[in-house]
């Protein structure tokens, strides 16, 4: 599932709630100050498996001018050892993740 967020400066995705489990998207086209992923607020999450600010391809940017994942809260699993947990953020104007 791709989010394209158009570059109307919103977040692509925003966890708010214990326990999220955000896994296997696509997102891009965030603009600046937001992210692709925002874990604003809430522990213990996990963000699996996503393409942030690529294009639904994998080969080319879909610019996003924000972070692609934003880290706020505590105790979260980004990524993981299994190849289909890595997360790939890459064409993202600022940082892939802060």
């Amino acid at each position: 599932m791709e989010i394209n967020a158009n570059n109307l400066f919103v977040n692509g995705l925003t966890a708010s709630a214990s326990g999220t489990v955000i896994r296997c998207l696509i997102i891009n086209r965030t603009g600046t100050p937001n992210s692709a992923i925002n874990l604003a607020s809430g522990n213990g999450n996990t963000v699996a498996g996503n393409w942030l600010c690529l294009s639904s391809a994998g080969g080319a940017a879909a610019i996003s001018t924000g972070t692609g994942i934003l880290v706020a809260s505590s105790s979260n699993t980004i990524g993981g050892t299994a190849a289909a947990d890595r997360n790939v953020a890459s064409g993202c104007f600022n940082e892939g993740m802060r």
